[in-house]
């Protein structure tokens, strides 16, 4: 009978460790599972904010491009305006609101000082 119970407890030993190294393996592999994850989870987020990054660059740069180009265009033709000497500064801003006073009469310095 010592021998039997000696068998079932050593039996009831091996399932009990059998089973806690499946739990700790389970264990071991969801924090795997959980790192691979954040990984990848890091790696889509910077991808994607890399390409709205761009984006946005773009869209802005693409903004500041057509701003620049209405207002170098108003500038022209204020210029033309002053030489040809149709308008006051103060008249033209009225037609070209990309240009202040300032810029107006910045321009017609220029041009006095190139007569």
């Amino acid at each position: 009978m010592t021998i039997m119970l000696a068998m079932y407890d050593e039996k009831e030993i091996l399932l009990e460790y059998i089973e806690s190294e499946r739990y700790e393996a389970a264990k071991e592999a969801a924090k795997e599972a959980e790192q691979k994850g954040i990984e990848r989870g890091k790696e889509q987020g910077l991808k994607q904010g890399i390409e709205q990054g761009i984006e946005q660059g773009i869209e802005q740069g693409i903004e500041r491009g057509k701003e620049q180009g209405l207002k170098e265009g108003a500038r022209e033709a204020a210029i033309q305006m002053l030489k040809e000497g149709i308008l006051s500064p103060e008249q033209i801003i009225k037609y070209f609101s990309v240009l202040s006073v300032e810029d107006v009469e910045e321009l017609q310095k220029k041009l006095t000082q190139n007569v």
